[in-house]
């Protein structure tokens, strides 16, 4: 429990002035272990799918892991996904223009959780 209240530290000490950006972290069988929003259970379970999926894609095709994944959508709204050694982190942001900020925390968040995965 310890890890648990340590990674919610650094979550929340992470994106705490960012507006308009969640984090969820989920484990390997896409259920949320901690978010900052509300019902995160859908996002997880399809987060933990795509990532997956990507993984083995980017396996097959360059031999390599992949690092990370975005998802998009018309709207502006989206997902980054990345993986820990046995979680992932899902960062949802409420319009494109949040895609960099995202993709910044993203680096910083796994950087720091890795340290506790």
């Amino acid at each position: 429990m310890l890890v648990l209240t340590k990674v919610k530290k650094i979550i929340n000490d992470i994106i705490r002035n960012t507006e308009g950006i969640d984090v969820i972290l989920v484990s390997e069988d896409g259920l949320p272990i901690y978010a900052t929003l509300n019902d995160p259970e859908e996002i997880a379970a399809i987060s933990a799918v795509v990532i997956h999926s990507a993984n083995e894609a980017c396996k097959s095709l360059f031999n390599n892991e992949i690092d990370y994944v975005t998802i998009s959508s018309v709207s502006g709204k989206g997902l980054v996904v990345t993986g820990l050694s046995s979680s992932y982190i899902v960062l949802v942001y409420n319009s494109k223009e949040k895609l960099g900020l995202s993709l910044y925390l993203m680096k910083r968040l796994k950087k720091e959780l890795s340290k506790y995965d």
